[in-house]
């Protein structure tokens, strides 16, 4: 991360904006989420965040969570915003339906194949099984 003050980044931290995902009446009871500071200036924020909220069925009309970046200077006394950035709901949710779907086709064409598979093996069986009927048959102990 690049500082654009005089003092470089020590310690940044996330604010997540989960009120933003929320229609007004539930914001009220919502409060932001933030991780704790991490040292170093270019640490990774492993932050994982489960929530349940109602989203839109077309995800052109899914909001999208507010995340800023903040810096812990000064044991906290002054906390500079370093930048801000976006996490797109609805792009996350459309490609989680997208895979869904494709997992979908390939477990029926499995299934299909599987399906094909069992009744060769059906008609197989059953030609087996009248070969050897014929050959307990009297007709082939007389022949003997």
């Amino acid at each position: 991360m690049k500082s654009f003050g005089l003092l470089p980044i020590k310690k940044p931290y996330l604010k997540f904006d989960i009120k933003s995902l929320l229609t007004p009446e539930r914001a009220l009871a919502a409060t932001n989420t933030i991780t704790t500071p991490a040292t170093g200036a270019n640490p990774n924020m492993n932050a994982q965040i489960n929530m349940t909220c109602m989203l839109p069925i077309d995800w052109h009309y899914t909001p999208y969570m507010t995340v800023d970046v903040y810096d812990h200077i000064y044991t906290g006394e002054h906390q500079p915003l370093i930048g801000t950035f976006h996490i797109m709901i609805g792009d996350i949710k459309e490609a989680q339906t997208q895979r869904h779907l494709k997992d979908e086709e390939k477990k029926k064409a499995v299934l299909d194949y599987l399906r094909s598979f069992a009744k060769k093996s059906e008609g197989e069986s059953k030609q087996i099984m009248q070969l050897r009927q014929q050959e307990k048959s009297p007709e082939v102990l007389m022949a003997i």
